[in-house]
Formats: structure tokens, C-alpha cells, sequence
């Protein structure tokens, strides 16, 4: 009986260890799949910027414990868009190489954040440039405050061609921890279209 004891000492916490790992492994999953499905619905045009849609995209984050609302809940999507801007783009719009203040730059022309805005911010960069009420960026060619992270221009090799778009849709949850609230790292992931 006492070796059964001493045993389940060094058994239990392994037990609850593969337990915990084995339901986080199934969340990531869930979040790969809300991400990707949400991604695909971005880039064929579905507007997330509308509250039904916002919805629908916590529909499909289902058992994830993602609300609709940007102070609770337990996950976040965020949907951008983004461009490159080159010579063409910039004197289609009637601006000259010196006016065109983004020009050689991957900017954002649309972000869209559901979800609680709380638990983590875009990797890509987020826009400080005025967003209209769908997400649009305005004056994306000027405003230096669409320019995305100068970290994204490593994950395009060659580059995007210029005005050509990238869809970019990334999740966060929250993971299933023994331990408190504040270790909780959470399940990332991105999908770019």
C-alpha cells in the first residue's frame, strides 16, 4: 500500500500533465481551424466589420470561449490586409515619387479586430493611421501610420508585386493551465491568403 502511494506521487502529476498537453493539443487545433475558416471568409469578401459577421466569426471559434466583445471573452481574431506600394500604384493615384510618402512599403489598407483586444496585438504591426467604421485605412498611400512591422517584409521572398494584397487572419485563445490565470501563454496562430 505505501509503494502505491509513493508511486502515485510521481504518476499523478504525469497523469495530469498528459491530460492537460492532450487538451491543449485539441484546442490548437480547434484554433487552427477557427483562424483558417475565418481567413477564407475574409478574403472571398465577407465583411467582418459588420456586427452578424462578427458573430458568425465567433460561431465558427466555437468551444473556444471567444465573445464578441472587446474586453472579455476568451480569444481574439484579427484580420488585416496588406499591400505593397510601388511606382505604379503611387502615380495611378495622381502622386509623384517625392508625395508618395509609402512608397516602397507594405502598408495595411484594412484591419478588423474580434474578439478580446486585451489578450494580444497583431505581430505584423498595428495601423496607427485613421480606420474608417469597416476597417479601412485611409490615406494608406501618405500616412506613415499604415506602414506595417518592418519584420513583415522577411516573410515575402520575392516581394509582392506592387498593389497585390495579402490576407492575413490570426488567432489567439486562451490554453487550459493548472496553474493560475496569469501563466496562461495561450494557443497562436496565423494564416496568411
Amino acid at each position: 500500500m505505501i509503494e502505491f502511494a509513493l508511486c502515485s506521487l510521481f504518476l499523478l502529476p504525469i497523469f495530469l500533465g498528459t491530460f492537460v498537453a492532450g487538451m491543449n493539443l485539441i484546442r490548437a487545433n480547434q484554433c487552427v481551424h477557427a483562424t483558417r475558416d475565418v481567413g477564407n471568409l475574409y478574403m472571398k469578401g465577407v465583411d467582418f466589420s459588420l456586427s452578424p459577421n462578427k458573430d458568425l466569426a465567433v460561431r465558427l471559434a466555437n468551444g473556444l470561449g471567444m465573445q464578441n466583445s472587446p474586453s472579455s471573452g476568451k480569444g481574439v481574431l484579427i484580420l488585416s490586409q496588406v499591400t505593397f506600394i510601388g511606382d505604379t500604384t503611387c502615380t495611378a493615384n495622381g502622386l509623384t515619387s517625392g508625395t508618395c510618402t509609402n512608397r516602397n512599403q507594405y502598408v495595411f489598407t484594412q484591419r478588423i479586430v474580434i474578439g478580446n483586444t486585451t489578450l494580444r496585438t497583431s505581430s505584423v504591426g498595428t495601423p496607427t493611421a485613421t480606420l474608417n467604421s469597416a476597417g479601412m485605412v485611409q490615406n494608406y498611400l501618405t500616412d506613415p501610420g499604415a506602414r506595417a512591422a518592418s519584420s513583415f517584409a522577411f516573410l515575402w521572398n520575392p516581394q509582392l508585386a506592387d498593389g497585390q494584397y495579402v490576407f492575413i487572419t490570426e488567432g489567439f485563445f486562451t490554453g487550459i493551465y493548472l496553474g493560475s490565470a496569469s501563466s496562461n501563454g495561450g494557443i497562436f496562430t496565423r494564416v496568411f491568403l
